[in-house]
């Protein structure tokens, strides 16, 4: 049997024929979109031959709306901390080891170095009205004490793994005394819903998910706590809905708190498989955040970044869901693939990437703008690779379907593309602080399924990509990180070889450095600082140390493939002096706050900051 199916825009060919394992199509189409409607079209076409007119409309739909796709393995996903937004850090000594560190007040200065660089960072929540964001309430004195200590508590972390803020020092424990302050805090304060609150306990959350421990569950329980009562306060403020308030600045307010806790609750449920206590689309009817007039230049990258980050996180969701079962419907499959279409296609020109973009375009910035178009096609790529790469077999099938040929294409292609936007990142004159390990991740599982496939040319692709990705990595800022160390060594076992890692470190900006440079050969020209090697990620893990946690497909990691890479280590000198910084904490925070929710509250008072007009309140 054969057909046609032609328009403007397709001219595609199909024959249907029967094999023992089913009926069998042979076609020329190159999208599953297309597919789908050829056999929606071939079936409704069959039945009104068939039936008559009135049976035949309900059963064309029920023909349709049937039709099943077997998957091959199951969703790709990981349960790691990766998220750059979590900054987590899991230093190579046990947390219940650690060396106690004595502190002193921090300077006001550093304080106004961290409220910078949170403003800078922290890039899911944008403040709509300048007059109240968190930087004028800051310098106002009039930034709620709950909400500072959060910020602080999230910006020292994430400033001195990836800002040098704190060289040396463990990233955990100059950002501790800050989170059990604002716990504390928060502890007189959860029943009573406000924005402050609500936006507090948002940030307290995403920092307590990256809180190193053994206890994984208890840390996960924890933040679940914080983000749970995050979400009741946005719903008892109504957020989910539009804000009848006639201030633009209320509305837009609304909008982005609301977006932001599904963006969050999306990512974090997913990653812990623990229901979704939001909402559904279907009852919200909130609007999408949109730019405000006052933001121009830098932050209308941002903020439109994140807009349609948020955007591309429903249709993640609507992946997750949709694909659940053994045998996932054809119809959503493709109503997948056309919401991620439409989500490109909406996207500025600025953000859009064409394959060949890293060769036409400017991309050694300092603009977001840049950055956003790398994460952004980041994730549509790594959305098409996640949803295709469940129909894509990782044996070889000389029988192969149309639908596993169009899912290895779809595949293969985003994966090259993704190579490409590796190529265009690392010519950024921009910190890595944004950097997502995840897309990489997914680009490992595609080509390691290449390269189990009879294509020559298509394996010397894979494991050349695979090289150059894996040189990246070594030679980048967050080569240090641990995680980044299991991806270089899961390619290095996956290609069976020993890996170059002599390539020249990637120009770095002051910002950049590590808090320990250990793995630096000496002759990099870039500041040193004393080596605290308590502090450094372990090249070498062991199973029972977090990496229980990979959701992978199940053969993509195994503990097996955590063996050291033979990094030049850099030995540590006595002669460094680690300059002498004012810290405003304690003089030496709990180990592991982690494990009770609520602790007791301190007497600490003499070491809180006093700010003029902020009504006698204290923080960090």
């Amino acid at each position: 049997m054969q057909g046609s199916l032609s328009s403007p825009q397709t001219n595609s060919q199909w024959t249907l024929s029967l094999t023992p394992q089913g009926l069998r199509i042979d076609t020329n189409i190159i999208s599953l979109q297309n597919l789908y409607d050829v056999l929606s079209s071939g079936i409704s076409h069959f039945e009104m031959h068939d039936n008559t007119i009135d049976s035949a409309s309900s059963q064309s739909s029920s023909s349709t709306d049937t039709v099943t796709v077997l998957k091959k393995k199951p969703l790709w996903k990981s349960r790691l901390k990766t998220f750059p937004l979590y900054s987590s850090w899991e230093p190579n000594q046990p947390v219940q080891h650690r060396g106690k560190m004595n502190h002193n007040k921090l300077s006001k200065e550093t304080l106004d170095e961290m409220i910078e660089i949170y403003d800078k960072c922290f890039l899911c929540l944008p403040c709509p009205d300048p007059a109240h964001s968190i930087v004028t309430r800051y310098q106002n004195g009039t930034l709620d004490s709950l909400l500072a200590n959060a910020v602080f508590a999230w910006t020292a972390r994430h400033a001195a793994i990836f800002h040098s803020l704190f060289p040396g020092r463990d990233p955990n424990e100059v950002s501790e005394p800050f989170f059990i302050k604002a716990k504390a805090l928060a502890k007189e304060r959860f029943t009573e819903t406000s924005v402050d609150t609500m936006h507090s306990l948002l940030i307290m959350y995403i920092y307590a998910i990256g809180i190193p421990s053994e206890n994984k569950r208890d840390v996960e329980s924890e933040a679940y706590i914080y983000l749970g009562l995050a979400i009741r306060m946005c719903l008892d403020l109504k957020m989910n809905t539009e804000s009848k308030s006639k201030d633009v600045h209320d509305q837009e307010r609304n909008r982005r708190y609301f977006w932001a806790l599904y963006f969050l609750e999306t990512l974090g449920t997913i990653h812990s498989d623990r229901p979704f206590s939001l909402p559904t689309k279907a009852m919200t009817t909130v609007r999408w955040p949109s730019l405000m007039d006052h933001e121009t230049g830098e932050k209308k990258y941002r903020v439109e970044f994140i807009i349609h980050r948020f955007k591309i996180t429903c249709i993640f969701y609507d992946i997750v869901h949709k694909t659940a079962e053994e045998k996932p419907l054809l119809s959503h499959i493709s109503a997948i693939d056309r919401e991620l279409n439409a989500w490109y296609a909406q996207l500025p020109s600025y953000f859009k990437y064409e394959p060949g973009d890293v060769n036409k375009r400017k991309w050694d910035t300092f603009s977001f703008r840049e950055q956003g178009c790398i994460k952004l096609n980041f994730e549509y790529n790594f959305s098409l690779c996640q949803l295709y790469d469940l129909f894509f077999n990782k044996c070889p099938d000389e029988q192969s379907s149309t639908i596993e040929v169009l899912s290895r294409e779809t595949c293969l292609k985003a994966a090259n593309i993704m190579i490409e936007l590796l190529d265009c990142w690392v010519q950024l004159k921009q910190d890595w602080c944004h950097f997502s390990l995840e897309s990489l991740m997914m680009i490992t599982a595609v080509y390691s399924n290449i390269l189990s496939q009879p294509e020559d040319n298509e394996r010397k692709v894979a494991k050349e990509n695979l090289e150059k990705m894996a040189s990246v990595l070594m030679s980048s800022p967050v080569r240090h990180h641990k995680h980044v160390l299991s991806l270089v060594n899961h390619i290095k076992d996956t290609l069976h070889t020993q890996l170059d890692n002599s390539a020249p470190l990637l120009p770095t900006l002051p910002s950049q450095q590590p808090p320990s440079l250990s793995f630096i050969p000496p002759t990099t020209p870039i500041r040193q600082h004393p080596v605290f090697t308590d502090y450094l990620p372990s090249v070498t893990y062991s199973e029972d140390i977090h990496f229980s946690d990979f959701v992978y497909t199940p053969t993509l990691m195994d503990y097996s493939l955590f063996s050291s890479i033979p990094f030049q280590d850099t030995p540590s000198s006595s002669s460094h002096i680690l300059p002498t910084t004012s810290y405003n904490t304690m003089q030496s925070a709990a180990s592991s706050s982690s494990s009770q929710p609520w602790p007791t509250t301190m007497d600490q008072a003499h070491y809180y900051q006093e700010f003029p007009n902020n009504d006698g309140s204290r923080f960090y």
